[in-house]
């Protein structure tokens, strides 16, 4: 079992030693690349421009489309909204696309390289603040990628099977109360509010319809709980594939689910207690906001932009500094911790964080 005051001691101590300044240089790093991702953005909102105007005339025929639908009065001309707006919509979508590459390209191997100088952080291997650029380097910035994708197609995997188990229930819900295949064949011709009032009676929900909340609330806390369970399964992947890129993805998503086994409920434990780091970031960046209405609404102008940004520029860097070594290198103790642990007790072996190339050179 990990003990979070423990490792969160030991961090701080670590981070208060002599690997200060890397600290702080692989901050500024990170920091800057960071700027040039959301100033690569703003580059692609130029290129694609979206007015003010065009959005909200967009958020108002929005307005207008939702409150015809609550109304139940004629709705708004979609295909002439769509003509209205296509080339904003496209500007939208393009602007999207782009920076979702390029978060891609930039954010994603950037943490992988963010955990892995953490990790050596720890284990005091002192070093260098470039260790951040691990991650763009070879076959480490394919993997880092890919990570994420894996990770998302296994949650997406489970979500599925919760999907079929939910829509078994309420099959089951309705063949328990009565229901029968022939009740439902009216949906065949067209899934209409007015066919599904026929089978679901307002005699029938007030009779069964606490059957179907039932099984609805079970579902829900079940499925709650398994989205978490697995989320916290492969948190550490990502220091796997940091520590060892050769190992591949999949080995790194199976090495996290190993060594976090029975250690799920203190890593959320663990989570939950930097809730108090993010509200004091998001309390210091509040105050930024308010002193750039402040200085707005003493018309400063572009002086007062000029100090707002720079304002944002440093409280930014400051939470950077103060929030994500520390945060990170809780992970990465809580990583080397369990990972010592599973190995001790045989849970994973050495071979599970070796490539197959290391493998076969292995055999020979």
């Amino acid at each position: 079992m990990l003990d979070r005051r423990s490792i969160k001691k030991d961090v701080k101590g670590i981070l208060g030693g002599e690997s200060r300044g890397a600290v702080f240089l692989a901050t500024l790093i990170v920091f800057i690349l960071v700027l040039v991702y959301f100033g690569a953005v703003w580059a692609v909102g130029q290129l694609y421009p979206v007015t003010g105007a065009e959005l909200n005339a967009m958020n108002a025929w929005a307005d207008q489309y939702a409150a015809a639908r609550v109304a139940g009065g004629p709705l708004p001309d979609v295909q002439g909204a769509l003509e209205t707006f296509a080339g904003s919509l496209r500007n939208i979508g393009m602007i999207q696309l782009l920076a979702w590459v390029l978060e891609i390209i930039i954010m994603l191997p950037l943490a992988i390289g963010v955990q892995k100088f953490m990790l050596r952080v720890i284990r005091l291997k002192e070093p260098g603040a470039g260790t951040v650029f691990k991650g763009y380097s070879g076959s480490c910035f394919f993997r880092a990628i890919l990570l994420p994708f894996w990770q998302w197609l296994c949650l997406v995997g489970w979500q599925l099977i919760m999907t079929v188990l939910l829509c078994g229930a309420l099959a089951g819900a309705a063949l328990y109360t009565g229901l029968s295949t022939q009740d439902f064949a009216v949906l065949g011709v067209g899934v209409t509010v007015e066919a599904i009032g026929g089978i679901f009676t307002a005699e029938y929900l007030g009779s069964y319809g606490w059957i179907y909340l039932v099984v609805l609330g079970v579902w829900t806390v079940l499925d709650i709980w398994l989205m978490a369970f697995k989320t916290i399964s492969y948190s550490l992947s990502g220091m796997a594939l940091a520590e060892r890129p050769q190992i591949g993805v999949r080995k790194a998503l199976r090495a996290s689910r190993r060594i976090t086994r029975r250690n799920h409920f203190a890593l959320f434990v663990m989570e939950l207690s930097f809730i108090g780091w993010y509200l004091l970031a998001a309390i210091a960046m509040a105050l930024v906001g308010a002193v750039g209405i402040g200085l707005n609404l003493l018309n400063m102008g572009q002086l007062g932009l000029i100090i707002t940004l720079a304002l944002v520029l440093i409280v930014s860097l400051i939470v950077l500094y103060l929030l994500m070594p520390y945060r990170v290198g809780v992970h990465a103790q809580c990583y080397v911790c369990l990972k010592r642990a599973a190995l001790e007790d045989g849970t994973v072996v050495r071979e599970d964080f070796r490539g197959k190339r290391e493998l076969r050179q292995a055999e020979e």
